[in-house]
């Protein structure tokens, strides 16, 4: 959808998930190798970035898209 809507913090946007990605996958591997490592360690960090991202980057997101629909208002209306 940021693709298609032309979105030009895209880019950085996929990087914040595959950070993500990376980062959980990291903590699923040391809980994995270490059954003493506390899994809601990994809860916590997933509710703290799903939280922060969707509150920052993805609410970004919509404001360009409100933006955009309203040029396309404007030049129609």
């Amino acid at each position: 959808l940021m693709r298609e809507q032309g979105y030009p913090r895209y880019l950085e946007h996929c990087g914040e998930h595959d950070q993500l990605a990376k980062r959980a996958h990291e903590m699923a591997l040391e809980y994995r190798n270490d059954p003493n490592t506390s899994a809601e360690a990994l809860l916590h960090f997933l509710e703290s970035w799903v939280a922060c991202h969707v509150l920052s980057s993805d609410r970004k997101f919509g404001e360009y898209v409100k933006g955009r629909s309203a040029d396309q208002l404007d030049r129609t209306g």
